[in-house]
């Protein structure tokens, strides 16, 4: 039977993680022979969308968020409105089958599935609820951590398959009663030639930064705060210039103020002179990768985190770098230790010195060429493109 899918993420079409997450899967998806046709779904909150270059299989149709100032209000909105306006495409494209990108999206896809008897499947299925609740961006009684607990409880009984992100999770939902072949395991993935290292990069970037080949680089990609660490990662920041002295730059790529984080440096003595602070395209990013030589991985510890898979880790990994990582962060933390490609902290931080010190004898003692050959194998075991291929076709091989 041909398949005729619908797609739902949870993002806008041109916001960075439908960039990374998303459409290299729509790609993916494309190009399996059962699917006949991909009708894609995003959730825009701007009045304008930006065109991309989709799949000749795929068709973009936008979900368009009223935008009320109250989130609870817009979040009861957006879920009534979508609903009904995804019945109505379900109907218009005859789709017999339903993909949702994360248990946010899941949630449509299960009243979806309940209103039109079409199936779904939740990929990147995480305990979203739970992230924010540790984070302390929702409180146990804040409405919405009860009606997406709500939600992720019934994509667990009522989803065809679910797609956790990493093993850790795999291993709890059976735990909790799911049947191991309604699971696959499907990790943040990443474009391994894309992000891989190049050495002319490298030169490039570092001339036009005015970076001395001799200097020790470490990057950080993404947002403080939140799910992040905020006052922590600066403090880390400015360990690293204490272990790795004058010669240390530090590259931060973030799409937060600049005027923010120049204060939080500040506010730690860190030299503004030694650092570089940008807003970049998702796509500029690995040129600034291969004129590191490590990178911050500052996720938040929490009890939910070892179910995550954070994919700036692939997009570190796939380029060679050795990363600093807290502990119990999805699968991560264990393959950094087990595999010796970096430097598991303690969960307070309280090892960040001795830490940083090993992660420089790691540099000393390694061949450069060698390290980031080995943590490249890394990425090609953990974070490829294939895992995805290979899941995807095992879904869809019976349709």
């Amino acid at each position: 039977m041909s398949v005729r899918l619908l797609y739902i993420g949870y993002w806008g079409l041109n916001d960075s993680l439908t960039e990374s997450t998303i459409l290299p899967h729509l790609q993916i998806l494309a190009g399996i022979p059962q699917i006949q046709s991909i009708t894609f779904c995003t959730i825009e909150r701007g009045n304008e969308t930006r065109s991309s270059t989709l799949p000749e299989k795929v068709r973009h149709l936008p979900l368009r968020s009223r935008n009320y100032r109250v989130n609870l209000v817009n979040k009861i909105s957006d879920f009534l409105l979508f609903r009904r306006k995804l019945r109505s495409i379900c109907v218009q494209a005859q789709i017999n089958c339903i993909l949702c990108r994360s248990s946010m999206a899941g949630a449509l896809g299960y009243r979806l599935s309940a209103d039109t008897a079409i199936p779904f499947l939740v990929e990147s299925f995480e305990p979203h609820a739970n992230y924010m609740l540790d984070s302390g961006v929702w409180s146990r009684w804040d409405p919405r951590y009860i009606f997406q607990k709500r939600w992720e409880r019934k994509q667990k009984v009522h989803a065809k398959y679910l797609m956790p992100v990493s093993i850790n999770y795999s291993k709890e939902l059976v735990k909790e009663g799911l049947t191991e072949e309604k699971l696959f395991v499907m990790p943040c993935c990443v474009d391994l030639d894309k992000f891989g290292f190049d050495e002319n990069d490298r030169k490039s970037i570092r001339d036009s930064l005015d970076i001395s080949v001799e200097a020790v680089v470490g990057i950080y990609v993404g947002k403080f705060g939140d799910i992040y660490l905020k006052e922590e990662a600066f403090q880390l920041f400015s360990k690293a210039f204490d272990a790795f002295g004058s010669d240390f730059r530090l590259i931060i790529l973030s799409p937060q103020e600049e005027a923010f984080i120049t204060k939080m440096l500040n506010e730690r003595g860190i030299d503004l002179e030694a650092c570089v602070v940008k807003r970049v395209r998702h796509d500029e990013v690995p040129a600034y990768l291969s004129a590191a030589d490590f990178a911050f991985s500052t996720i938040r510890p929490s009890p939910s985190r070892k179910f995550c898979s954070p994919i700036k880790n692939g997009e570190y990994w796939a380029n060679g770098l050795p990363i600093i990582i807290p502990p119990g962060i999805g699968d991560d933390s264990s393959i950094v230790k087990d595999a010796q490609i970096g430097i598991v902290l303690a969960e307070d931080l309280a090892n960040a010195e001795e830490g940083l010190k090993m992660l420089r004898d790691l540099l000393e003692q390694e061949d450069p060429k060698m390290l980031r050959k080995k943590i490249g194998q890394t990425a090609r075991n953990h974070r490829s493109y294939n895992i995805i291929d290979k899941v995807y076709k095992t879904i869809f091989a019976d349709k």
